[in-house]
C-alpha cells in the first residue's frame, strides 16, 4: 500500500490475507502518521500480517524487493498523491515486483484526481482496466473514481505512455485540490470549484476515448 495515513485500509487488508499467511507492507512518509497505524495494528494483534514502513516510497519498495524478492506482490493499493501513481507504478514494474496477474487499485482518482494513472493503465496494453463512478467512504454526497487494473506483462510493461499535454494542467489542478483537501478535507471541498474541475477531468478523458466502466450505486439511509 502506497499512503498509510493512520492505516485503517491496510488493517482491514491484513485481516483478510492473514487467513492463507499473506502480508501488507503499507509506506508512509509522516512519522506521526506511522505511529498512530503502528499502534492500531499491535492492537489489532496484526502485526505478524502487517508492516508500517516509514519513509519515501522509493526506498521503501526497494527494501520490499530485497526482504521478498521479484514478484512476490499480489495487489497493490494506491492512496498517496494521485500524481504521483503512474511514477510509483512505473517503478513496481521496472524492479519486477508485481506478480503476472497481480491486481492494481487506485483511489481518489477523480477527486482529486490521478490523470496522468488513469492515461497509463488505460492505454498501456499490459493493463486491464476497470474505472468505477462511486462515491467517496464517509462523505456520500462526494463522487469518485476508483481504478481496478489487472496486470498482464507484456513488450509495454515498464515503458511510459505516449504524452498527452493536456493531462499536464489537470495534474496541476489535481494537487492544488490535494492540498486543500489536506488542510480540511474532501467533505469542505464538496460543491465548486471541485465538481467544475471533476467535470473537466471527465471531459477530458471522454474527449480521449476513455469513460468509467462500472457505476456502484450509495443509497444513503436516514437514522
Amino acid at each position: 500500500e502506497f499512503g498509510t495515513y493512520v492505516g485503517y485500509t491496510s488493517t482491514r487488508m491484513a485481516l483478510q490475507v492473514d487467513a492463507w499467511n499473506g502480508r501488507v507492507v503499507t509506506m508512509e512518509m509522516d512519522p506521526v502518521n506511522a505511529t498512530i497505524a503502528r499502534n492500531h495494528v499491535e492492537m489489532a494483534g496484526l502485526s505478524h500480517a502487517m508492516t508500517v514502513q516509514l519513509g519515501h516510497s522509493d526506498d521503501a519498495v526497494q527494501m520490499v524487493l530485497e526482504k521478498f524478492g521479484p514478484g512476490s506482490v499480489d495487489m497493490v493499493f494506491m492512496d498517496q498523491r494521485g500524481t504521483a501513481f503512474h511514477d510509483d507504478l512505473r517503478n513496481l514494474e521496472q524492479l519486477n515486483l508485481m506478480a503476472e496477474n497481480a491486481v492494481v487499485i487506485a483511489d481518489n482518482v477523480l477527486k482529486p484526481g490521478a490523470p496522468y494513472h488513469v492515461w497509463r493503465i488505460s492505454t498501456l496494453p499490459h493493463y486491464a482496466t476497470d474505472i468505477i463512478d462511486l462515491r467517496e467512504f464517509g462523505s456520500a454526497p462526494v463522487e469518485d473514481w476508483m481504478t481496478v487494473s489487472w496486470v498482464h506483462k507484456g513488450p509495454s510493461y515498464g515503458q511510459l505512455p505516449a504524452e498527452v499535454r493536456q493531462l499536464n494542467e489537470l495534474a496541476r489542478e489535481s494537487d492544488r485540490f490535494r492540498l486543500k483537501a489536506m488542510a480540511t478535507s474532501m467533505k469542505d471541498l464538496v460543491g465548486d470549484p471541485l465538481d467544475e474541475f471533476a467535470k473537466k477531468f471527465t471531459e477530458e478523458f471522454i474527449e480521449l476515448g476513455i469513460r468509467t466502466s462500472m457505476y456502484v450505486r450509495t443509497d444513503i439511509i436516514d437514522g
